[in-house]
């Protein structure tokens, strides 16, 4: 399962109406890497991208030795982009920029496909009031060996996720179309079901908000809420499975309306983590080759919208960031089974924490978390730090400061035999006044014990 679903829709969603200024660099700038600004001075592996203005997403080329920046450029005091968004190739080793590719207005995501030398850049269109996407959204199909549009494939309003199956040859959209339920998710939606052979659309089928699939056994796994409820607002959800062949309907399972699904697909299994009230989380544990109900059990307060949920096959573990929430000033990352659905190990965290991705082969999970102080003068004093875990006990193993003026993480990725995280970050500085920009981090793991 190849899934690519940023943190964030926008850069700055309604935070601050100011004009977002460049961060550093230029598209097409080849200074390659630079020590970011705000990183501890010990700490030399943290590094910064020059790749466009206002980058949004992230995903990396492994079988080219590629990372591919998506950006929106400058944007006006209503965050609107002012033109078609860029996206950045560079080289992973030293940061040098290897092509730069206009595509549409407002990217949201990318993902690469590395079978076919393929990316897919989600664009969500001109902007309205609010950010809202005003139209349909549009997906870029780039050639990764030479940087080259191939094709642009109209879709749904507001794309904001995608699946890759390469095997099949079809690539999954998750159109948020709707307007958003009061504790998270989206009230309606549709998938567009691509063939990736002729990049065009085969099919539209009623999506969700939280999408997965076991490439094993074909099925597709998508969470929404349940509609025959008379009122969105309340927690009832369901999860349909589809065929990613053709899109069709296998079968649909009643639970709690879901943050998040993650398949195991070593074990068959598709995990789905839900919020059944303010205060208390569900994990559900389902067969990902009939769709039966195995295994249900408690979870920490989830956090919905505040959440990610990734799975070491490998070893049989997935990972649960929880908070924080309604009962939860800081972040928990729970340890769960990903067989039997067994909550084996819940870490604390000193503040809010983003999963950033997995090293299955070294068994290493990468969490940033960002906590925050008063000082005397009654101002914020921010530090973000990437923590090294080992996904065997779901202990730190080692931190690395990353820098003090980050407000929150909007995409990431690991490449885990780079050693390399890369990170796409809001800063808030204050010169004088705060000024929101975003900025494309690198972060070599290689020194880390």
């Amino acid at each position: 399962m190849w899934l690519r679903c940023p943190r964030a829709p926008a850069i700055a969603t309604g935070l601050l109406t100011t004009l977002v200024l460049p961060s550093g660099g230029q598209a097409g700038s080849d200074r390659g890497y630079q020590r970011a600004a705000g990183a501890d001075l010990g700490s030399p592996a943290v590094m910064t991208l020059h790749a466009g203005t206002n980058p949004v997403a992230v995903a990396i080329d492994s079988s080219a030795s590629q990372v591919l920046i998506a950006s929106q450029g400058v944007v006006d005091r209503a965050d609107r982009p002012l033109s078609s968004g860029t996206v950045t190739f560079l080289d992973e080793r030293t940061g040098a920029v290897l092509h730069t590719v206009g595509v549409g207005v407002a990217p949201r995501a990318i993902a690469v496909d590395t079978r076919y030398h393929q990316a897919y850049v989600l664009s969500a269109g001109p902007l309205g009031l609010n950010s809202a996407p005003v139209g349909a959204g549009s997906v870029s199909v780039l050639d990764t060996r030479t940087g080259r549009l191939i094709q642009s494939i109209p879709v749904g309003t507001a794309p904001s996720a995608i699946i890759i199956d390469s095997q099949r040859g079809r690539a999954f959209i998750v159109n948020r179309e709707g307007e958003s339920l009061p504790h998270g998710g989206y009230a309606s939606g549709t998938i567009s079901v691509i063939d990736t052979l002729h990049h065009t659309v085969i099919a539209t089928v009623p999506g969700g908000y939280a999408v997965a699939e076991d490439r094993q056994t074909g099925h597709i796994f998508v969470a929404s809420p349940d509609d025959s409820e008379p009122f969105p607002s309340t927690y009832a959800g369901k999860v349909r499975m589809l065929d990613a062949a053709t899109g069709s309907l296998l079968g649909t399972v009643p639970v709690p309306q879901a943050c998040g699904i993650a398949i195991d697909e070593t074990a068959h299994r598709a995990l789905i983590v839900s919020e059944i009230d303010r205060h208390h989380g569900r994990l559900t544990l389902l067969d990902s080759a009939s769709g039966a109900r195995v295994q249900t059990a408690a979870l920490a307060p989830t956090g919905c919208g505040q959440h990610e949920v990734v799975i070491d096959s490998r070893r049989g573990r997935a990972f649960v960031s929880a908070g924080p929430s309604y009962d939860q000033l800081t972040s928990l990352i729970v340890q769960v089974d990903s067989r039997v659905g067994k909550v084996l190990h819940v870490q604390p965290t000193t503040g809010e924490a983003s999963m950033i991705g997995l090293d299955s082969t070294n068994g290493r999970l990468f969490v940033v978390n960002i906590t925050q102080r008063y000082q005397a003068d009654g101002r914020y004093v921010r530090t973000t730090e990437l923590l090294d875990m080992a996904s065997a006990t779901c202990t730190v193993r080692a931190t690395t400061t990353v820098g003090s003026t980050i407000f929150t993480v909007l995409d990431g990725a690991v490449d885990g035999k780079a050693q390399k995280v890369f990170l796409i970050v809001l800063n808030i500085r204050d010169i004088p006044h705060p000024v929101p920009a975003s900025e494309a981090l690198a972060l070599d793991t290689s020194h880390l014990p």
